[in-house]
């Protein structure tokens, strides 16, 4: 049961997590207590791209 836009969230534990529209490469601030390192974030992104159609693929099974 989950929504648009396709999406999933990055958690690094007790620290942050952050919901990553994979889609259009974007990233929004969940919640934070430490904040997140530009490497976290870069490696981040570079996945989200790398495995964008596999990404969409999953996200249109459980979303259907």
């Amino acid at each position: 049961n989950d929504h648009r836009p396709p999406h999933f969230h990055a958690k690094r534990l007790g620290k942050w997590e952050y919901k990553v529209n994979f889609a259009e490469g974007t990233m929004r601030k969940k919640w934070e207590e430490e904040k997140m390192s530009s490497q976290d974030r870069n490696v981040i992104l570079k996945m989200a791209k790398l495995h964008q159609g596999t990404l969409l693929e999953e996200w249109e099974k459980v979303v259907r």
